[in-house]
This record gives structure tokens, sequence and C-alpha cells, in this order.
């Protein structure tokens, strides 16, 4: 039995909503399963040849091995039968963006002491602890 979503994706009504490359990144996944889909991503749609994006060469050189079934899992998942060819590119890796870094400078909490003589007889002890 067919998936409801292969049987959507060879509908012809996509085709005026979604871009064909769109459609393809988004059915990459489950042509490809995660396991490879976390190591690469469609990119680009050039005539009938889909340029996948991979994370390094050793993926470029497994996947290429895989070219044909990739191709044909695309195709049926997808709905697109104009695709000819894929081709693998290495492209750097994708970092996963850091978390958010706090204010550049720290405020010193000798700051809160109003008196200027007093903050500084606590700065210059301190130092003198931390040294």
């Amino acid at each position: 039995m067919e998936s409801a979503l292969n049987i959507l994706n060879r509908s012809l009504a996509l085709d005026e909503v979604e871009a064909t490359v769109q459609r393809l990144q988004r059915c990459w996944k489950t042509a490809v399963g995660a396991r490879i889909a976390e190591h690469s991503r469609v990119i680009l749609l050039r005539e009938d040849v889909v340029i996948v994006s991979v994370d390094d060469a050793v993926w470029q050189s497994q996947l290429h091995q895989m070219r044909a079934l990739l191709l044909e899992r695309l195709r049926a998942t997808s709905g697109v039968e104009a695709i000819a060819k894929v081709e693998f590119r290495v492209s750097p890796a994708r970092r996963k963006p850091k978390a958010e870094a706090g204010p550049l400078f720290q405020q010193d909490e000798a700051d809160r002491i109003a008196d200027p003589l007093l903050r500084k007889i606590y700065k210059s002890s301190r130092r003198k602890v931390q040294a």
C-alpha cells in the first residue's frame, strides 16, 4: 500500500505551490533515511541534475557508490521523474549555533559600592587575594 505522502508528492497540483527544488529538499530525509540526511542535503537542481552537499569526502565517496539507489528512492518519494543524475559535493560541515554569549564585560560587583574610597580599597584587597 502506498503512503499518502508519496501520492501527494506525485500530484501535479503541488507544482503550482512548491518549487521542484523545495520538494526535493523536503523529501530528501524520507528518501535517504535520517542518518544520511544528517550529513547531506539537497542544495540545487540544475536542469535534470540534483546537487547534494555532503559533510566530507568520505560521505561523498559512500553516497557516490549508492547514487543509483538514492536517485530511484528520491524519484519515488518526491514524484519528480525528470531527475537524471545526482551529484555529491563536499561543503564545510554545518555547525550548530553556539549558546548565546553573555555581555562582553561582566559588571564588577565593586561598582555597586557608592563610596569611591571604599570601592578602591575593596578592589585592591581583592586583587591581592586573587594573586
